[in-house]
């Protein structure tokens, strides 16, 4: 079995090739780190677009525990070739469900406009979680 380390390598090496092809990883979650990052096989996955609270902040606990009751199911996730730090970038979904598409109708994360600028994920009317910094760069 390869390891995470050297999925990882894997997958950045061919970056390119996978990127264009919306290269599609299949796994089950193994576990979860916040609500918007969980390991797919053991390897990270960062929700493409998606911004969930930390853990320490408002809303953060029930953002991750909502994520956590998939852990054992199988998605499928389409990634973009991005590395966020060690994490995979992509959309990923449970039997059609768009796993980011959950998180926001849930209440516990918001669109992510500086990484979802084609508007794949409609905002949540009346969500009074804070937007990231991150999220609002031109």
């Amino acid at each position: 079995m390869r390891s995470v380390a050297a999925t990882i390598a894997l997958l950045l090496s061919t970056a390119p090739a996978f990127a264009a092809a919306g290269f599609v990883y299949n796994g089950t979650i193994t576990s979860v780190r916040d609500g918007d990052t969980f390991l797919l096989d053991g390897l990270p996955i960062r929700l493409k677009g998606v911004a969930a609270p930390e853990s320490r902040e408002p809303m953060g606990r029930e953002s991750t525990a909502n994520l956590r009751t998939l852990v054992g199911q199988r998605v499928a996730c389409i990634l973009t070739g991005e590395v966020s730090y060690d994490r995979m970038v992509g959309w990923c979904s449970l039997i059609g469900a768009d796993l980011g598409d959950m998180q926001i109708a849930a209440g516990l994360a918001r669109r992510c406009p500086s990484f979802d600028p084609m508007h794949r994920y409609p905002e949540s009317p009346g969500s009074t979680l804070p937007l990231p910094p991150y999220c609002t760069r031109p």
